[in-house]
């Protein structure tokens, strides 16, 4: 074993180099950094087909989900997640969630489950049982919740399933979504 007073400089030079060129391997293996000369391209954001999504989870979910119509043109469909007990754990309340970046860039999503709303909201906001105000849109009542960071969530009952529209959108962009999965 060698000797702590033995080793010189060059030696811990090695050892440091060694550690950094073993860093470096697993950061790069786990694509932890890029190299980008030219800057940060504007990449489009991922798309995503909510409507077949949201037509295949009804029977997922054995609810009546709704898939939202006349979503608008400048719209971009980015998200969808079917959560079920079978591929998220057992505690999990099942739902399923289409989202979609607005024509001013911003956030918006839709969920609907069978689940109570005060389960739906405790398990995708972690809060919302006190209601802010309530609203109609298209003859439909909404509970509005505060939501996370400065968002808010709209949130209503019916045919046994809740619906929750939420994101970063101005509230005409919620309107035209609460409308578009307004079945009456």
């Amino acid at each position: 074993m060698a000797d702590r007073r033995n080793m010189t400089t060059r030696d811990m030079v090695v050892c440091m180099a060694v550690l950094v060129g073993a860093l470096l391997f697993v950061v790069g293996a786990y694509g932890g950094f890029s190299f980008a000369p030219g800057g940060a391209k504007d990449a489009p954001p991922p798309a995503t087909d909510v409507t077949t999504g949201f037509t295949r989870a009804g029977p997922a979910l054995n609810i009546p989900v709704v898939v939202p119509k006349r979503i608008p043109s400048d719209w971009e469909a980015n998200s969808f997640l079917l959560k079920t007990p079978e591929n998220y754990g057992k505690d999990v309340v099942p739902l399923v969630r289409g989202g979609w970046l607005t024509g001013s860039g911003n956030y918006i999503t839709v969920i609907q489950s069978g689940a109570s709303p005060a389960d739906v909201l405790g398990q995708e906001i972690g809060n919302g049982l006190n209601s802010t105000v309530s609203i109609t849109e298209a003859g439909v009542n909404w509970e509005v919740y505060p939501g996370v960071r400065n968002e808010v969530a709209w949130v209503r009952q019916a045919n046994g399933v809740t619906f929750v529209i939420t994101g970063s959108a101005a509230e005409p962009d919620f309107v035209a979504l609460a409308v578009a999965v307004t079945t009456i």
